[in-house]
């Protein structure tokens, strides 16, 4: 039997113009990402969000909210069904907390950490200062 490629994810749709938000598929779970294209066609990440209900309307309304105009494009990582809604929330903050101190992806983020990483850290602290 044929495994497959991601143990995660299921599909994506990468780098689509915020006005073709709606060419998405429906009840899109997973991961999202939005990003402003510069004059020299990067693509600077602005924002990191999840959703559990649909990509799509997520991205509706942050077109429209106080995130208008600061984005141009997005993309969309759908995950497996059997993923859970606690295991896509550990996600994106692996992903916030990595991009905790960029200014640019922070500028939008107003969760700039994660509790999770927080008590990570400390869980760890302890564990190497135990084992010395």
């Amino acid at each position: 039997m044929r495994q497959a490629t991601s143990l995660l994810f299921k599909s994506f749709h990468e780098f689509v113009s915020a006005d073709e938000i709606s060419s998405l598929p429906k009840k899109i779970r997973g991961l999202y990402a939005l990003y402003r294209k510069d004059k020299n066609d990067y693509m600077n990440l602005m924002y990191v969000g999840m959703t559990d209900t649909g990509a799509k309307g997520r991205l509706f309304s942050h077109s429209k909210g106080s995130k208008v105009d600061q984005w141009t494009h997005c993309s969309v990582y759908e995950v497996w069904d059997n993923i859970t809604q606690e295991q896509i929330a550990e996600l994106e903050a692996l992903f916030r907390h990595t991009l905790r101190k960029d200014a640019t992806a922070s500028s939008l983020n107003v969760q700039r950490g994660s509790a999770i990483f927080r008590n990570l850290r400390q869980e760890t602290a302890k564990r190497l200062n135990g084992a010395a």
